[in-house]
């Protein structure tokens, strides 16, 4: 079964769009959205296994442009929405 994940990421200050490129090399980050606010980017991420994402985490955490995650795992989706979009 397919595990979505969203993580919210703090960069070094200019570093967002240099950190958009490293995250789009990722195959299981499906979406990377550069925002305002509290934190600089957002990413989807789609696992099968816990241990994969275990991995993905690590990825991102070890970029020299990330600050700082947060890790939001999803605990129930709306499946309505999924066939939609």
């Amino acid at each position: 079964m397919e595990k979505r994940t969203f993580v919210l990421l703090t960069c070094i200050p200019g570093e967002e769009s240099n950190t958009q490129n490293l995250l789009n090399k990722v195959p299981q980050i499906k979406n990377i959205h550069i925002v305002k606010g509290a934190y600089d980017i957002i990413v989807k991420i789609k696992t099968t296994t816990n241990h994969e994402l275990k991995e993905i985490l690590w990825k991102i955490r070890r970029l020299s442009t990330v600050r700082a995650t947060l890790t939001l795992k999803t605990w129930i989706e709306d499946q309505n929405k999924m066939k939609q979009g």
